[in-house]
């Protein structure tokens, strides 16, 4: 009789994971910006832009010396294009805020330019003059009509401190200031009390407002009423401490005031 031999076999399965690089936005150089649509008068709507992904450059001609203060002591820094193409007006305003519930950044710069001969020429740049927290705006006039500005947005201490922990995602939008039906009125157009603010808010204004709306510092809305008239008392109880933004619109014009709530 032969002997039975008896093997046993082991079987080892191997297990591995593939990661595969995710691909930056498609507006990541200015060569593919994004086209954004002029709005007329205000920006009724928003493009979400992402810095989360976007591959870095280490070009230091798009670093403007009076907006990204530091800026020789970074290599690299993300950031993604757009593109304007001037209205009739020769005239328009692109601005910069956080998207709600988001990962969205909170501080954004933007540096606007020209293009000849595949060399841009910086001719404006913003850090915080959005009036939002620390989002950007720039207004342009005098420009060309239909002639192309592209305008970088980067984020502020990924490009002045090598920090990209804060990439994510924001809102964008152009519009044409000129095509306003009623102008944006500079002059006051309310009067409030109790700034400081307590648990109530007075305001009061010469026209009739249409719609009062209270924002965080991030773009959003907390409070929010159509009085539909001249005076009335806002309930800030549920209000925690902080610094907000009122903005009134009136039959004239809107206005939009710091509130600090103790």
């Amino acid at each position: 009789m032969n002997p039975i031999r008896c093997f046993s076999a082991i079987l080892v399965f191997f297990s591995f994971s593939i990661l595969l690089a995710q691909d930056p936005p498609a507006n990541n150089t200015y060569q593919t910006a994004t086209t954004l649509t002029v709005q007329d008068g205000s920006c009724t709507s928003q493009t979400e832009g992402d810095l989360t992904y976007a591959s870095s450059s280490n070009n230091p001609n798009y670093l403007s010396q009076d907006c990204f203060y530091g800026y020789d002591y970074v290599t690299e820094y993300a950031a993604v294009w757009y593109k304007v193409i001037v209205p009739s007006s020769c005239e328009f305003t692109i601005e910069t805020s956080a998207v709600p519930d988001s990962s969205s950044v909170s501080d954004t710069v933007m540096v606007a330019y020209t293009l000849s001969e595949d060399v841009l020429t910086e001719i404006d740049c913003d850090d915080d003059g959005s009036g939002l927290g620390n989002f950007s705006k720039i207004e342009l006039s005098g420009q060309t009509e239909n002639t192309e500005i592209y305008v970088m947005v980067v984020e502020f201490s990924d490009v002045n401190y090598g920090d990209d922990s804060r990439l994510g995602t924001f809102n964008i939008c152009v519009f044409d200031p000129s095509t306003l039906e009623t102008p944006l009125i500079k002059s006051p157009l309310l009067s409030y009390y109790s700034n400081p603010v307590g648990n109530r808010l007075s305001v009061e204004s010469p026209y009739e407002i249409q719609s009062l709306s209270v924002y965080d510092l991030a773009g959003r809305e907390l409070l929010t009423k159509n009085p539909q008239q001249q005076k009335l008392t806002l309930d800030t109880y549920s209000l925690s401490p902080g610094i907000y933004m009122l903005n009134v619109k009136t039959e004239l014009g809107q206005q939009t005031v710091k509130l600090v709530k103790n």
